[in-house]
This record gives structure tokens, sequence and C-alpha cells, in this order.
């Protein structure tokens, strides 16, 4: 399996330690990091920028990632740069915002050269397929594209595509899915380790908060947003195991054929390395949330879910059991492989 990895800038030295060392990985596998991809300053993207702050001043952070994705580059490290935001409000069909996105893609590829972006914009998406040939276009887990009229109707924006994170719980509708992106030239990729709550009603309204932060933090605001997930797990800690869509590293085999190339969410999380090792030696001996983005094991605690202690059919039940308990049907499977899981700690 191949794998894409979020260029963290909050844990800049053990991100950059564990693509040097290349995580030790067993022989045999073929697993291994293919790409890196990032955001640019003064770009909105999936993530708030205040989870993406690095230690320096703005102008210097600018000057180490370039130093970092040269590093990247010439050790045959691809590169893609994520214009991924929600919303750009006023922005997002003015003239002026797509010479600055044209002068930041001119600007990086003569630098360091980039080799793809993800968007969730049509417009953007339009943009550089029109103005930089060559260059690959996908299409943001954000989007939400699960079926096949959803990328039918895309044809001709993207060459690429996430797909919506729930349907990891379903290998035979992906199966299906991986063939329609094939006859239409489509690369069709997924999400690893989301900790996003499967059918979010909150989704989008978070990421269009994301989206305008700089805007609403300079109001007197009423509000501060708290995740409905979050608040969720806590409530039903077991749910955690059914209502997520995650890979364990344990499970990616059951995806070879069906995904080129598996994303890691690694850009904010506090532990990079610990993400990319577990994926690379497809074993993890840990608290299983705290490989997810986002992390939920303090809302567990006092417990942890011991990784190991799953049944080891987990990842072939929850990729085919067709998730009835969505619809309030009891899950047996789902409460008593969190009852083997759960340690309490102290």
């Amino acid at each position: 399996m191949l794998y894409t990895v979020g260029y963290s800038r909050i844990k800049r030295d053990e991100f950059m330690n564990a693509l040097r060392s290349g995580c030790e990985v067993p022989p045999g596998t073929g697993d291994r990091i293919s790409e890196v991809y990032f955001s640019w300053s003064g770009i909105a993207n999936g993530r708030s920028s205040l989870d993406l702050i690095g230690e320096l001043p703005p102008w210097e952070e600018c000057a180490r990632t370039l130093g970092d994705l040269r590093e990247m580059k010439a050790s045959g490290l691809k590169l893609n740069l994520l214009l991924n935001g929600n919303c750009y409000g006023r922005d997002s069909a003015s003239r002026s915002f797509f010479e600055k996105i044209g002068e930041l893609v001119d600007s990086l590829n003569s630098r360091v050269g980039i080799d793809s972006i993800t968007t969730s914009s049509l417009f953007i998406a339009k943009f550089i397929r029109n103005n930089f040939e060559g260059m690959g276009v996908r299409a943001s887990v954000n989007m939400g594209i699960g079926t096949s009229a959803a990328l039918r109707s895309l044809d001709g924006y993207f060459d690429g595509f996430y797909v919506k994170r729930e349907l990891n719980r379903d290998l035979t509708a992906l199966r299906g899915l991986a063939k329609i992106a094939s006859g239409l030239g489509i690369e069709m990729y997924g999400l690893a380790n989301s900790g996003c709550l499967c059918d979010c009603p909150a989704h989008t309204f978070h990421d269009n908060l994301v989206a305008h932060e700089a805007e609403i933090a300079a109001m007197d605001n009423a509000y501060d947003f708290r995740s409905v997930c979050g608040d969720y797990f806590s409530a039903s800690p077991s749910r955690i195991l059914c209502d997520l869509s995650f890979i364990r590293p344990e499970d990616t085999g059951l995806y070879e054929g069906v995904y080129p190339m598996l994303k890691l969410a690694t850009r904010v999380s506090p532990r990079p390395a610990a993400i990319i090792s577990a994926y690379l030696r497809r074993s993890f001996n840990g608290n299983l949330p705290e490989l997810l983005e986002p992390d939920h094991s303090a809302r567990l605690l006092p417990y942890v879910v011991d990784n190991r202690s799953l049944p080891a059919d987990f990842g072939e039940h929850v990729s085919s059991c067709g998730r009835v308990c969505r619809y309030g049907a009891p899950c047996p499977y789902g409460e008593a492989a969190y009852a083997s899981a759960a340690l309490r700690l102290g």
C-alpha cells in the first residue's frame, strides 16, 4: 500500500525524521510513503490555521517549509498542495483570488515542483486544469463523493478523488465505485484514519467555520464551536468502533486493489510518527483513538481502547456488515468488541 501523509508544522522535527527513517518498514509488504500533502499560509484549507501554527514567525515558517519541501522532493516523494477550504466567500469566483492561486502554484512549481492539488472548489479544479497542464487535480474527501452519479457528474473536473469516508465500511460498494472510476480514467483514494463521525450532521457547518476563521476571530462572538462527535462518544463510548470509518493498520490489506493509495491525517496530530509507523508496519500496540484525527481519546477517559485486544476479524466484519446499527438496531458485535478492548486506567 502506498500512503500520502500530511506535512506537520506543529511536530515538524518528528515528522521529518519519520520520513527520513522510513519508520523501519518490514520487508516484503511494499508499503511506503509516496507523497506528502501540505497547505500554504493565507489560503483557507480543510484545517484550522490555528492548529497548523509552528513556533516561528510566518516568514521564517514559509522559508523552513520550502526547505522541507525541497528535501522531500529530492528524496523522490511527490507533493500535493491543499486548496481544500470549504468556502472562500466573496473570493470564490473573483479574478484576484485566481491570480493569487496562480501565482502561488507558479511560485511553488519553480521552487520545489508540485505534482497535484486537492480542492473542494469546482472553480479551482477547472482553473488548475486549464492553466497547469499535467498537474493532477483531486476532489477533497469533504465533497462526499460516494455514488456513481456523483462521480460521473464531476467528470472533466478531476482526475482523482478521495471517496466519501463512510464507504470504508462497505467494501462491496467501494469495489463497484472503483470499477466505475477506472472506466472514467479517475483514480480513487481513501482516508484511513478519520475520527469524524459517520454521516455527521455538523460536518459542513464545522468546515465552513474553519474556512472563515480569520473573519470569525475578529468578531465579538456569542458562541464557541464544540464538536458534536466528541459529546456523542463521551455519552456512548462503545459507538467509537461502529460510528467511525477508520481502517486499522492491521486491516489495510483488505483494501489492496481498491485504493492505490491511502491518506493518513497527520497534519495536526501530536504523534505523526507513531501514526505513520503503525500503518507502514501494519501493526499498532496502543490506544486506538490516538491514531485518529480528530482524536477522541480524552473523551473516553478513564478508559482506553487497546487495539490488540480487538477481534482478529474486526476489519472484515465492519467492512461488510452493512452498518445496520446506524438506523438504531443493536450492534452486539460492536458492544462485545468494545468490552474486550476497553481497559480502565488507574
